[in-house]
Parts: structure tokens; C-alpha cells; sequence
């Protein structure tokens, strides 16, 4: 079996682990980003995709957040940044200690990957009115990027200036402080009284926003060998996230994490 494949199956497995645990204590999950798509396009994994990632209401995230590691057995732990030491990401990790993994290619980001992992990402609401929403989604951004600094490996190889900057953002805003106004400012607006919802603690330079009737109550679709819950209006999702969908990405656009179990 090739590397991927095992990546595959090892991530598959502690998917099942997850989602049987949040359906048993009816919180509500929905696959996104590549792993619906895959559910969608290839019934399983995007072939040379490495990761899983699922998105939670913000009020069933916190219940996740609440539930203490042994609740999940051996080997399983849930990382997140007020309950795990030198873990620097916005949204959690749900991973398996028994499948360490070495990355490939040097992390700009401290707070390295060192097991199997899925990605949680909580979705939160947003304002009606144009203007508050605008303020929230820009200010919500730049707070987000510098946390990235802050989370920054001082030792990845960039330009002594970029270090300098860096170095400077560490010093006067600590990660957790601005950990806890990115957070104050993003749960202004519960997911349930929302029309409006985002991922906003995605590492990226932006985050789409949906209508929260996309996600619905849930539907369910096949993956791999199992069946999950997904957003209810699955092709407006994926429409909105990448367009024509079902168009395969030329060969170069093929990006993955670049890690081995």
C-alpha cells in the first residue's frame, strides 16, 4: 500500500471515531472544503488530498470543547488552544496518538503537526446589516494575521526583515491575548440567531460567507466505505467555495500537506 493510501485509511478510521462520537451526543458536524468536495467528485478522498476537515455550529463546538480527552479512549485527543500547550492553530484538531507523522517540508507556523489528524473548524454568525458584518469580517482578518506572526517559527528560512517584524508581533501581542479578542470579536453573533455564517478561524487571507440555509439541517453522503452528515444544499456550497466543481484542477494546482505516517 502506498503512503497515501495509508494516510488515507488511518484519517477514514479516526473520521468514523469522530463523527460516531458526535452523533451520539447530537452534535451537529457537516464535512467541508476538499473532503465534501471528494465526497462529491471521487466518493472518498480527492486522490492526492492528505487531510480531513469537518465545520461545527459554534454552540455544538464549545459542547465538543467541554468534553474531557478521556471521553474519547485511547488513543484519541482533541487539541485546541485553551485546553493544549504550544498548540497555535484557530480552530481544533481531532487526532490519534498511535499514527505519529514527520512533515516533508519546513513549517512557517509553530505548533507542528505530529499525528494524524482532522480539522474542526467552528462556524460562526454573522450580522444582517452590511456594515457591521463588513467591520467584523475585515477587523476579524487583520486580528487573524497577526496571530499568524505571532504563531510564526522564528526559524523557518525567510529574510532577516520578515524575522525582525515577526519577532517584534511576538513581543507585544502574546498569542493567547490576541487569541481571546479574535475571539470575542468573531462570537458576537450565535450561529443559531444568524442568517449569515462563516469559518473565520481558517489560516487563510479571507473566508467565504454563506447563507446558513446552505447548511440546513444536514444531508448525508457517502464517503469511502462510510456515510457522513454534509451541508444540506451541498452544490450551492461547493459552487460558492470552487466554482465548477467537478472540473479537475490542472496537475501543478494538486497541493497536499506533504507528510508520512
Amino acid at each position: 500500500m502506498e503512503m497515501l493510501e495509508k494516510i488515507h485509511a488511518a484519517e477514514l478510521s479516526l473520521l468514523k471515531v469522530l463523527c460516531s462520537f458526535l452523533e451520539k451526543n447530537h452534535l451537529r458536524y457537516y464535512l467541508v472544503f476538499g473532503t465534501l468536495l471528494g465526497a462529491v467528485r471521487h466518493k472518498g478522498f480527492i486522490p492526492w488530498d492528505d487531510d480531513v476537515d469537518i465545520a461545527m455550529p459554534r454552540e455544538d463546538y464549545n459542547k465538543l470543547l467541554a468534553f474531557p480527552d478521556s471521553s474519547f479512549g485511547e488513543p484519541f485527543r482533541l487539541f485546541e488552544i485553551t485546553r493544549t500547550e504550544d498548540y497555535y492553530n484557530l480552530y481544533a484538531k481531532f487526532i490519534d496518538r498511535s499514527k505519529p507523522i514527520r512533515m516533508l517540508e519546513p513549517q512557517r507556523r509553530l505548533g507542528l503537526d505530529q499525528y494524524i489528524w482532522i480539522d474542526i473548524f467552528p462556524l460562526d454568525g454573522l450580522p444582517e446589516n452590511k456594515i457591521k458584518s463588513f467591520f467584523i469580517k475585515n477587523a476579524s482578518i487583520v486580528l487573524r494575521q497577526l496571530y499568524m506572526l505571532t504563531a510564526s517559527d522564528n526559524t523557518f528560512p525567510r529574510n532577516r526583515i520578515k524575522n525582525i517584524i515577526i519577532k517584534f508581533v511576538k513581543f507585544h501581542f502574546p498569542y493567547k491575548k490576541l487569541y481571546q479578542v479574535f475571539l470575542k470579536l468573531i462570537t458576537l453573533y450565535s450561529y443559531d440567531n444568524s442568517c449569515n455564517v462563516a469559518s473565520i478561524t481558517e489560516m487563510n487571507t479571507s473566508f467565504y460567507v454563506y447563507p446558513k440555509n446552505i447548511f440546513g439541517n444536514s444531508a448525508t453522503l457517502t464517503f469511502e466505505d462510510g456515510r457522513f452528515n454534509v451541508p444540506e444544499k451541498t452544490t450551492t456550497y461547493l459552487e460558492m467555495q470552487y466554482g465548477d466543481y467537478m472540473k479537475l484542477p490542472p496537475e501543478e494546482e494538486r497541493h497536499n500537506h506533504a507528510f508520512v505516517l
